[in-house]
């Protein structure tokens, strides 16, 4: 199958490069069919083999790693064979091309796992990580402050990277091999999502998904990292100390549940706005005050470990000050439900709490920004740090 796709794929390059006539159209689509009954005819000849070997080996991890490879092949080679239909009935684009391409390269890969699985050597020959290929980190003036601490972070895990390649290349046993293979795969993409993740969040640094997803593609950056560490090394002593120093911080994520829970209680200050029902007005008020001290006690933890001392201050004071507009709402509407009278009262507390909520957040995004950027960095200087002490205690020497 890898064979057949490399071919068809030079094929595919030449037909690009020229114009066609119908003539020559139909003969690609019959090209094209061609290679689609071939190869789905071996691609059920793998599966029947995979399966076969399944059911007779007595190895346990090779039986349960077949069968799961068994299935992704499956998927896979229908998004393939769909790509190749695209092709045959719609003709040759740029997208169908970048669609068969990746598709048919994820085949070639699927094939080798399955041949990991059966403790054969894979086929595909696997990339040298070296500084070309991979890509040196280049910083500009322009870059993000973001940016900038992303790619500190990038470039030590891709110095992780090349080590762990030249480790790899020297490895017999083709089951750790394959393995370190995958985790140094992972580990590149993952800096790749890094960079991406951060820049995107640069365009556009207030918002708060676009964080979220920069925090997660540098926790998964840290997995690849650990995980290619643990395969070529015994995590003890300072390597032991490095691997647990190098952990994404929490910060962020304190910083995104107090997000959530200000938007949460802004939406609910709007409540007192609309309603007349004394015994509901009453209950509400109760719940806002409930929510806002537990809310004002997550504001204040931020601020007691925030660096910047003019956030923490103004923090602090939200946090305060918030508690006393809760307490303010549910004293007058306790008035407003035992002695009636319009709601103009509760309407203007209820807005003086939103007022003081929306101060909060812009404040705390504020200093959740510079918060990623010092951890951030913070994380770079930790992978740095690991990596070193791993070059020393390695089992690859």
């Amino acid at each position: 199958i890898t064979f057949m796709h490399h071919k068809n794929r030079n094929d595919l390059n030449n037909t690009n490069n020229h114009n066609h006539n119908n003539s020559n159209n139909n003969n690609n689509s019959n090209q094209y069919q061609s290679y689609l009954e071939d190869l789905a005819q071996l691609n059920t000849a793998t599966i029947q083999d995979a399966r076969n070997l399944a059911t007779e080996t007595n190895k346990v991890n090779v039986r349960e790693g077949l069968l799961q490879e068994i299935g992704n092949i499956r998927t896979i080679s229908n998004k393939h064979f769909n790509d190749i239909k695209v092709i045959e009935n719609n003709g040759l684009n740029q997208e169908s091309k970048k669609n068969y391409n990746r598709t048919g390269m994820f085949l070639k890969k699927q094939i080798d796992k399955i041949r990991v699985a059966a403790q054969l050597p894979p086929l595909m020959k696997k990339a040298n990580l070296n500084s070309n290929q991979v890509g040196n980190v280049q910083f500009s003036d322009s870059d993000h402050e973001l940016v900038i601490a992303a790619k500190q972070q990038v470039k030590a895990a891709l110095q992780l990277a090349r080590e762990g390649q030249a480790i790899a290349n020297e490895i017999n046993d083709p089951n750790l091999k394959a393995k370190l293979q995958s985790g140094l795969n992972e580990l590149t993409g993952n800096c790749k999502a890094v960079l991406h993740a951060a820049q995107e969040s640069a365009k556009d640094i207030e918002d708060i998904n676009k964080a979220a997803l920069l925090d997660d593609a540098q926790r998964q950056l840290t997995g690849s990292i650990h995980n290619v560490v643990n395969l070529t090394s015994s995590a003890v002593g300072d390597l032991k100390q490095a691997l647990d120093n190098s952990h994404m911080s929490d910060e962020f994520q304190q910083y995104q549940d107090a997000f959530g829970d200000i938007q949460q209680m802004i939406d609910f200050s709007k409540f007192f706005q609309n309603c007349n029902d004394p015994n509901e007005l009453s209950q509400k008020a109760k719940d806002a005050y409930k929510h806002i001290i537990a809310l004002s006690k997550k504001i204040a933890l931020i601020a007691k470990n925030t660096d910047d001392p003019a956030y923490r201050e103004q923090l602090t004071h939200f946090s305060r000050f918030m508690k006393d507009r809760a307490t303010q709402l549910k004293m007058i509407v306790a008035v407003k439900v035992a002695c009636g009278g319009d709601n103009d009262q509760v309407i203007k507390a209820a807005e003086g709490l939103q007022d003081t909520l929306e101060e909060t957040f812009s404040t705390l995004q504020a200093s959740a920004i510079k918060s990623r950027v010092k951890n951030t960095n913070k994380h770079a200087n930790a992978i740095e740090h690991l990596v070193n002490v791993w070059k020393q205690n390695h089992n690859f020497q």
